[in-house]
Formats: structure tokens, sequence, C-alpha cells
């Protein structure tokens, strides 16, 4: 695979940048001037943006077989990569790399449709908002418990709940941290709405289960009503993740979890591919920002998990969604694997038609991009 390499209005002089075609909206600039090849033993260093967004990486030297040599093409001084980067594995093993870790936490938002549809049942007896909402209170509990040192609450993670119905889009917090988008998760840890004592089937130690009663977190309450405004709640999200990114430029980069069941009721398919091109336009030196979509549903289907390809979408919405979702970083690869779900180098982060089961996976997956500090 070649790459064609022109200048671009606004950068430096001086400045190569790489289109490629091995993932869509994927931009590589690479630092040598064309015509240049790389000096034995140097790094040259290449600048990679999966979905949109820049994050600035080293390329191995010329005795790697991935190496970057530049020739001179012969439109308007352009210039092609001979070799370098060919596949998006190659391409995001260079990405999403860093540590999370209390210096440089990373952040999870959760965007949450709370339309009228919403109301409707998965599954038998199973109403979307109250199972949405269950699983999303269990996933800010195990955050905060990964969270949990001796020392007390270690500030691994940055969380936000964005939730959108009717008119209305903002926090989706309650109590206390109602009004607040993104919090530290110690203030998390110490703010829930309330605490309920439910019951929970545990192992006896002898094959069998018994019953006994947890303490359940709720930081956020099931709701059903209104129209869609997608649109709007994802360029709020990306707002709130550009001034995130700023004051985190050394971070993993953030995850957006958005689960909707419907389409957006305040725009059309440009309008929500620019919305979420404002999510996945912000990052951090690491990479762009991650966009993962589930499309929830009772209406019956087959499910479709993690897909490589838009030909599998079945309508036009899917595959729209299909488009607007991150590739899957290695991590998130490694874990869906993990979860008995088959997955290839350039699988999207969404799941269309998701059941119950899916939601579980989806929130495991999105809320584990890497691993913290102190799991290792």
């Amino acid at each position: 695979m070649s790459w064609r390499l022109s200048r671009t209005h606004g950068q430096p002089e001086g400045s190569i940048f790489v289109y490629g075609f091995c993932a869509p909206r994927e931009i590589l600039r690479v630092a040598p001037m064309a015509g240049e090849s790389v000096g034995r033993g140097k790094c040259a260093f290449m600048l990679v943006a999966l979905n949109g967004c820049r994050c600035r990486v080293k390329l191995p030297p010329p005795t790697s077989p991935r190496c970057s040599r530049l020739r001179s093409a012969p439109d308007s001084g352009a210039a092609v990569v001979e070799q370098g980067p060919h596949s998006i594995a190659e391409v995001l093993a260079l990405t999403y790399t860093a540590e999370i870790n209390r210096s440089n936490p990373t952040c999870l938002v959760f965007v949450i449709d709370q339309s009228g549809s919403m109301a409707d049942e998965l599954e038998a007896g199973v109403r979307k908002a109250n199972f949405l909402a269950d699983v999303l209170n269990r996933s800010l509990m195990e955050l905060v418990i990964r969270c949990r040192k001796s020392e007390g609450i270690l500030s691994y993670f940055d969380v936000g709940v964005i939730a959108y119905s009717g008119s209305r889009v903002g926090p989706g917090f309650g109590g206390s941290l109602a009004g607040s988008h993104i919090c530290e998760i110690g203030a998390l840890a110490s703010h829930p709405v309330r605490v309920e004592t439910r019951r929970k089937r545990v192992s006896d130690g002898a094959g069998g289960l018994v019953e006994t009663e947890v303490k359940f977190p709720i930081w956020f309450e099931p709701q059903a009503s209104g129209a869609t405004p997608m649109c709007a709640a994802l360029r709020m999200a990306g707002d709130l993740l550009a001034d995130w990114c700023r004051e985190h430029p050394n971070s993993f980069p953030p995850t957006v979890l958005h689960v909707t069941d419907g389409e957006a009721s305040d725009g059309t398919e440009a309008d929500v591919e620019a919305a979420a091109g404002h999510v996945t336009g912000q990052g951090t030196k690491d990479g762009a920002s991650l966009l993962l979509n589930l499309h929830v549903s009772g209406a019956g289907g087959q499910p479709v998990r993690f897909p490589a390809s838009e030909r599998l979408m079945p309508d036009a919405y899917a595959r729209l969604l299909f488009r607007t979702s991150s590739l899957l970083p290695p991590e998130m690869q490694r874990r869906a694997a993990d979860a008995g779900v088959t997955v290839q180098p350039d699988s999207r982060g969404y799941i269309y038609n998701g059941r119950l089961d899916d939601v579980v996976t989806f929130f495991d997956i999105g809320t584990r991009p890497r691993l913290v500090a102190g799991d290792r």
C-alpha cells in the first residue's frame, strides 16, 4: 500500500500529511519532507488520526519493515510513502497506549436516550429504560470498586452522564451531583442519590447458589418520554470532551458510550454524522476520543455485534450508526474476544439490535478501554 502526501492549508511549513485509505477518516503525518528518507537508526514521527483526531507517535527506524520512505510523486509536489503502516491493526498498535493512572486519568461519558420509546420492553417484562439504568448504575459502582484502594478512592476516571429526551439534553446524575456534567470518581463514590438493598444470588461454595443482600448505589434514574434529540446530545458530549482533552493532553483518550433505540428527531443523517464527528474530533496525544454505539430493540431480529463491515448492516440507520462508531482499540478487542464475541482488527465499537446480554457486554467492554495502573 502507498500513501499520498500533500501539504495542508494552515499547517506549519514542511508539514506533510498522508491521506490513507485503510480506515475511514484516517490521517497520518510523517515528519520528513517529501523526497527524504529517515536516517539510519533514527525514528520519524507520525501523526495518526483515527476517526478524525490527531496524535503523535513514533515510526520504527528504517531497519524495520514498517519504516517510512518518501519519494516525490508527479502531481503538484505530492509524495508517496513506499513503506509504512499498512493495516489498521498496526496503526492501532501505535495509539491508545497511555497508562490510566492518577496523574493521567481517562474520561468516560455515557450518553443515554430517554425518549418515550425507551418505555417499551426489551424482553418480556423488562423495560428498556429500567434495565439500562440498572446496568449503568452497576457499571458506575464497578468503576468505584476498581478505584478503591487501601489509601482511598484513586482518581483513575472522570465520569459524566448526558441524558436526552423531548427538548431536554443535559446532565443525567441525580441528587447532589445534579447539574454536574463530568465529575471525578471520588465525588461519584461519595454522592449517590440513594443506596438500595437488593437480593443477589451468589455461590455457596458447594456448587449451589444462595441469596444474600447487597448494597446497590443509585446515581441515574430511569425515565422515558418525548422525542430523541440525539444530535444535540452528541454535540454536548463533544463540547465537554474538547475542554477535558485540553486539560489532559497526555491521558488515554475519552470514551463515549451512546445508547439509543431510535433515530434522531433533531436532524438528518448528515447532522448525526457531524455531531458524532464532533465527539471523535476531540482527543489527546494518545489518540482520538472513542465513540461506541449501542442500539437496543425489542422488535426481533438478530443482533450484530462489533461488525467490521457496513455490508452487514440491515438498513440505512444501522449503517449510519456503524459509520459513526470508532474502531475498537486493542484492549477492547481483547475484552470482546474474552466475552465470546468474534472481533476483527477493523471491528467497530457498535452493537445493533442489542438484547439484555448485549447491554451488559457493551458496558463491560466500554468501561475498560485499557488497564488502569492498579489492575497490574
